[in-house]
């Protein structure tokens, strides 16, 4: 899909995909969610061990990436040495 296709779409052409079947769905949807999370009860902690946590969390996450890069790096290694360019598009 191109940008310029979306910039040229009029009004009524859009509005005209907005139902009340969606409305319905995305109602519900937002409802069901906010009952969900009514329930939920948050207990506060102390916030040394709410830091702990997120830490650990974060360098589990980071420990993962390793291990895949480590585990997959031959397969990629290639295709970035051929197209340079592509290390532009990360961030």
């Amino acid at each position: 899909m191109r940008v310029s296709s979306v910039f040229e779409t009029d009004s009524h052409k859009a509005s005209g995909l907005i139902t009340p079947q969606l409305l319905l769905w995305i109602g519900l949807a937002g409802l069901v969610s906010a009952l969900f999370l009514s329930a939920i009860k948050i207990q506060a902690s102390r916030w040394w061990y709410t830091l702990l946590i997120r830490l650990v969390g974060v360098l589990a996450g980071l420990l993962i990436i390793i291990l895949v890069a480590s585990v997959f790096y031959r397969d990629y290694a290639s295709l970035f040495i051929s197209y340079k360019n592509i290390v532009k598009f990360s961030p």
